[in-house]
């Protein structure tokens, strides 16, 4: 999803960081397109469960700092807030083995939810689109495809 400057991040199914969900470029005609490289469309599966995964690469200039603070906002549409990770580098390296490529890894699973009063540790699924009668998305499908 974005790939800059010694950072690469993506979306991988939960507990396999060997795979990547596919990716698409936005269309160009598309209401979403922005022209930024680094906004892509993947392939989900309706309640399947994904962590964020942010790949730290050698080339990465920590410059003189010595830990690495991420924040994450996810589906920022429906208010959620804001989730921040702030990392050594140790902490970055663990679980690297076999992967020479990498200075450090940070993966994002699961977030704290406060549900009907009580505390709890939620993960991360895709849930339907749904597109309605005034959606950019159905009227952007509807110049391309035939859908009812």
């Amino acid at each position: 999803m974005v790939q800059d400057q010694g950072l690469d991040v993506y979306l991988a199914p939960f507990s396999d960081t060997t795979k990547r969900y596919q990716q698409h470029t936005v269309p160009a005609g598309s209401p979403n397109f922005t022209g930024d490289p680094n906004e892509v469309y993947i392939e989900a599966v309706n309640g399947e469960r994904f962590m964020v995964v942010v790949d730290v690469m050698k080339d990465f200039d920590m410059r003189s700092g010595t830990h690495l603070s991420i924040a994450y906002e996810l589906d920022q549409n429906r208010g959620s807030s804001r989730i921040n990770s702030d990392k050594s580098l140790p902490d970055l390296q663990k679980g690297l083995l076999g992967e020479p490529d990498l200075k450090g890894r940070d993966i994002l699973e699961e977030t704290t939810r406060k549900v009907d009063g009580e505390w709890l540790d939620c993960g991360f699924t895709f849930c339907c689109l749904e597109t309605g009668t005034d959606s950019h998305l159905r009227e952007y499908l509807r110049g391309s495809t035939d859908i009812e």
